[in-house]
């Protein structure tokens, strides 16, 4: 909520018929009955952060902010009123916009992170900030890791490319570099992807089980990458 010009973290959930919700502030846990992408049914744990917990996403440089609207995740295409449309353009005739952003076609925009005939550099990246990079970036909740995954970072190092982890113990799997370029496997990123240990998983909220489409992205691009790292151990 925004609240005196400033934005405050409110959670609540849904009762089992979607037409109320209940503000909760102590967090709890709830098991969801889902369906796959292949028809099969399955239930989920899934943990409601409390109140706190908002600041762990939100919370940059001491400020909260808004995660999902952005340009580049919102310009894309949507079906409104049964016909398809760009998003950003279907705002913008609703009057949404001070000042107007200009037409969709003119601004940047993320490709679909799971459309293969896009480009696999352009897919990670675009997964990586969507879902990574609210704390992995100056001043996000995992700044100080140095390991930072917005779109536009250009370092290789601050992208985990042979960075050594700033995790230890059993949040590094035993591995040296964040990326290992070509090799997945000795990668600590997909390896935490994949993890179902809070300790050790990421993202750390609010899910308990892995993106499989997600983490089989980011292999695939680490896979792709050239370039070898020193192997000893600094």
């Amino acid at each position: 909520m925004r609240v005196d010009g400033a934005w405050q973290g409110l959670v609540y959930r849904w009762n089992d018929t979607q037409t109320d919700a209940t503000r909760v502030l102590a967090g709890e846990t709830v098991d969801m009955d889902r369906v796959d992408v292949d028809g099969n049914a399955y239930t989920q744990e899934y943990l409601v952060p409390n109140q706190n917990q908002c600041e762990d996403c939100h919370r940059r440089d001491d400020v909260m902010h808004l995660l999902g609207p952005i340009t580049r995740q919102m310009n894309r295409t949507v079906v409104r009123d049964g016909a398809s449309t760009n998003q950003i353009d279907w705002l913008r005739a609703q009057s949404f916009f001070s000042p107007d952003p200009g037409p969709g076609a003119s601004l940047d925009a993320f490709v679909d992170a799971f459309d293969d005939t896009q480009d696999l550099n352009a897919r990670a990246r675009g997964y990586l900030h969507a879902n990574c990079s609210h704390c992995h970036r100056e001043g996000g909740y995992s700044g100080n890791s140095g390991l930072y995954l917005q779109a536009e970072e250009t370092d290789n190092e601050h992208l985990g490319i042979c960075k050594v982890s700033a995790a230890a113990g059993s949040g590094t799997g035993g591995y040296l570099y964040d990326i290992v370029p070509g090799d997945p496997d000795s990668s600590i990123m997909p390896y935490r992807m994949a993890s179902t240990d809070p300790q050790i998983k990421m993202p750390e909220l609010p899910n308990l089980l892995p993106d499989d489409e997600g983490i089989a992205l980011i292999r695939e691009w680490i896979s792709s990458l050239d370039g070898t790292c020193d192997s000893s151990t600094p």
